[in-house]
């Protein structure tokens, strides 16, 4: 005689064993999923720079034709209009940084800050020497960090400059005035980035220079001379104590170690690195580097590097020019010609039933 099966019970017991291996995909498989966003979906350019997420969880991305602030399915797009002193200064974007307030962006015709306020675009000036007035800021400005000291700015000439104060225009609008920090003579910066005990990590042409949180005291200099790039790129790992700077394509990328509290650096040739990095960025475990021309690759905590590119994923190109984690930890990539990609947790995850 056969024994009464209940079938609901044994369906959700069965259900519950099965759902018991209910996994998610381990880190970054070969069918990792890469959703694209370009022209098509609302962005003013296919090439992107620049990526950075407000206060509100808008995303920001800086293109070679404009600004677009990216709310995950639509765009609103920025760019100059000649006759709004309040719009946009030029359409080529090349630096983001979000704050309380606002966006600072960085330009090929200075820096201008948008306030979330009122939706208008202020025009930063630089302060003028021996009681001269301030001026328009004009330089493109290839880096923005909001930092411990403030918010920094790096200029195509090699400087760095630092937020100051606010002045008011014509019509009572407060301006952005930064002041263009002391550097060596023949020394240019090219990025700047976060480092220990709220203190900055600068890398020129020189080499790599620790500076005090307000970047106006030089504490240590680790000499490593290389040719002047706005390309060049740093990035400072709290957890490992590394440093990873990169240089492009034909440049040459290092790792370091630091090996005291002061900030000495000591180059480790043992770590795994790939070339022609333009980015690094870090989210949980994972180390990723954004290069020009070959794709992404994926650092695991062993060191083994994981490649992606057009031809083994859905990544849209291989000349990735920045990297961006955003709050919810999900990945952006600004590529050349061929829009952006998103690596979200949330989209590769799967289970099983």
């Amino acid at each position: 005689m056969y024994e009464k099966i209940n079938y609901p019970s044994y369906l959700f017991l069965l259900l519950s064993a099965i759902l018991g291996l209910v996994a998610e995909a381990a880190p970054l498989p070969s069918n990792t999923y890469f959703k694209r966003t370009g022209i098509v979906q609302g962005l003013p350019d296919n090439s992107v720079n620049a990526i950075a997420e407000d206060s509100l969880g808008f995303l920001w991305v800086g293109t070679w034709n404009g600004l677009a602030r990216y709310d995950g399915r639509t765009s609103k797009i920025f760019r100059n209009n000649a006759a709004d002193p309040t719009s946009l200064t030029n359409d080529m974007v090349r630096s983001l940084a979000g704050d309380s307030a606002g966006v600072w962006v960085g330009s090929d015709n200075g820096l201008d800050y948008y306030s979330i306020a009122d939706g208008h675009f202020r025009h930063c000036h630089i302060s003028g020497e021996h009681g001269k007035p301030s001026y328009r800021m004009t330089d493109r400005v290839s880096r923005v960090l909001i930092a411990d000291g403030g918010v920094f700015a790096v200029s195509i000439n090699g400087n760095i400059l630092r937020l100051e104060h606010h002045d008011r225009d014509s019509d009572g609008q407060p301006v952005p005035v930064f002041r263009i920090l002391p550097r060596p003579a023949g020394r240019r910066y090219a990025d700047i980035c976060r480092f220990t005990r709220g203190r900055l990590l600068a890398y020129s042409n020189e080499g790599i220079t620790v500076l005090s949180a307000d970047g106006e005291r030089e504490i240590i200099h680790t000499p490593t001379y290389t040719q002047f790039d706005t390309n060049l790129n740093i990035y400072f790992d709290p957890e490992k104590r590394r440093v990873i700077t990169g240089a492009g394509i034909g440049g040459i990328c290092r790792a370091y170690r630091v090996t005291d509290s002061e900030g000495t650096l000591e180059e480790d040739r043992s770590l795994p690195i790939p070339d022609a990095i333009m980015s690094t960025v870090k989210i949980d475990s994972i180390t990723y580097f954004a290069t020009d021309g070959g794709g992404l690759f994926a650092q695991m905590p062993d060191g083994k590097l994981t490649r992606f590119i057009p031809a083994n994923s859905s990544i849209s190109g291989d000349a990735i020019y920045t990297a961006y984690a955003d709050r919810d930890n999900n990945l952006w990539l600004g590529t050349y010609r061929s829009g952006m990609c998103l690596l979200s947790p949330e989209q590769n995850r799967y289970t099983v039933y």
